[in-house]
């Protein structure tokens, strides 16, 4: 079962960045700017992961710590400088691809997480 692990999150490292990528792309067709289109790429490539653990009673990945949907959001300011720069199309995708990928699986490989506000009450 572990080795089965090992490739659920490889392909869901695939998965969150790719729909992340479709996800951006067609809010930027619509014609709405990069700011709602970074937004509508972590909504899309997280909440498949969601709904997919979700459905196997499991608790979500983005809801665990280490990054998930910083990843996505990090992966596409990659995705939107190279729009800019004006790079090939599908040298930017696959670009992206490979940059959240192995950005993810270092995530996963050394536990990396954001940091964490600890409120400690005073004691009165």
């Amino acid at each position: 079962m572990k080795h089965m692990f090992k490739v659920f999150l490889v392909l869901d490292a695939v998965g969150l960045i790719t729909f992340s990528i479709i996800g951006a792309q067609k809010t930027l067709d619509l014609g709405h700017g990069y700011i709602i289109a970074s937004v509508m790429a972590v909504i899309t490539g997280v909440f498949g992961g969601i709904l997919r653990d979700i459905l196997c009673n499991n608790v979500p990945l983005v809801f665990r710590k280490e990054l998930y949907a910083s990843v996505a959001l990090i992966s596409i300011g990659f995705y939107f400088a190279l729009q800019l720069l004006e790079v090939n199309p599908t040298v930017t995708v696959i670009s992206t691809l490979v940059f959240g990928f192995i950005f993810r699986m270092i995530a996963v490989r050394f536990k990396l997480e954001l940091p964490k506000f600890v409120y400690k009450e005073s004691a009165h």
